[in-house]
């Protein structure tokens, strides 16, 4: 399994117990200690067998999620569509701006694919990859807490056509919730669901060339 580089600040300690194999509670409020910060790393996976025929830039979209998503603050998915959040505990940005860089540094690890974002615009590309952020919680709504990372994707040539849409989605199970393991779960799911996008776009892209 890959290892992700993750950096945050402790400003203070917090622990959220999940009850046996329950589902995760919260047992915190708005008016606690200063909240820890927390970053996501790059995913770091094996470049050498995600080959491209050709040399070929990719513009990464940031992310788009809903509002429940689209926030600093960990969130938590409850039974019946309740919505928590992780008390104590918050990202350094909004999640949908780390997550394109972490798509961005990855994808820039393919060989002779260029993986170009925010700031990029005047670059021609090749193609674009939209990124529908559907999934960057803790699922609190079965039996055992798990974080999860879900995304679509779609892959556009410069023509504005659409060549191949796919779901990425991945799971991990946690034996207790604290921020710094949610944190590193979150990271390892990204990984996961980032070296598989990476694999899937080189075989489309190959595919259309």
């Amino acid at each position: 399994m890959a290892s992700m580089n993750k950096a945050f600040a402790a400003v203070s300690g917090l622990a959220l117990a999940i009850a046996g194999c329950g589902p995760l509670v919260d047992l915190g409020g708005e008016n606690g200690p200063p909240a820890r910060i927390f970053d996501l790393g790059t995913a770091t996976g094996d470049s050498t067998r995600l080959q491209l025929i050709k040399q070929v830039i990719v513009y990464v979209e940031e992310p788009v999620a809903n509002a429940v998503l689209d926030t600093d603050r960990m969130v938590i998915r409850m039974d019946g569509g309740e919505v928590k959040y992780l008390p104590g505990a918050r990202w350094s940005t909004r999640p949908t701006r780390m997550i394109r860089l972490a798509l961005q540094q990855t994808l820039g690890q393919v060989d002779r694919l260029t993986a170009v974002g925010r700031g990029a615009l005047d670059i021609p590309s090749d193609y674009r990859l939209k990124v529908n952020l559907q999934g960057f919680e803790v699922d609190g709504t079965g039996a055992a807490a798990l974080s999860y990372v879900a995304i679509t994707v779609y892959l556009i040539d410069s023509s504005g056509k659409l060549i191949a849409s796919e779901s990425f989605r991945d799971r991990s199970m946690l034996s207790i919730a604290d921020p710094a393991l949610v944190a590193e779960n979150l990271n390892t799911s990204l990984t996961r669901v980032a070296t598989a996008l990476a694999q899937w776009l080189t075989t489309n892209i190959d595919s259309a060339s």
